[in-house]
């Protein structure tokens, strides 16, 4: 009699384990469709200017594209690094290592 008892417990929560899992599958997949959803109206919000007006691009929003910025004279670093790069000598290893040494 014992060993029905235990069986039928065994059963139960071998019952409910199995609910459970197919409760959380179905909400899982629940949160993952509305989460695909939500991800494809925000994709098609930032899209607007692009994909329904014709030649239409995302608006530049780096510093070298305001006119603002330009009229200062304020540009990208990246930029004014690469013109500086352009302006400046290359060093060989063997004069890199001398001026570390003389300035030492």
């Amino acid at each position: 009699m014992r060993l029905s008892k235990v069986s039928s417990e065994f059963d139960f929560a071998f019952d409910f384990h199995y609910i459970c899992i197919k409760i959380s599958t179905e909400h899982m997949l629940a949160v993952l469709i509305v989460s695909a959803v939500l991800l494809l109206i925000a994709i098609l919000l930032l899209g607007v200017r692009v994909f329904f007006v014709k030649n239409g691009k995302f608006p530049n929003t780096h510093i070298g594209g305001s006119k603002a910025m330009r009229a200062r004279g304020i540009g990208c670093a990246t930029s004014q690094d690469r013109e500086a790069q352009k302006d400046s000598k290359r060093l060989s290893t063997s004069e890199i290592v001398n001026e570390i040494i003389n300035n030492n």
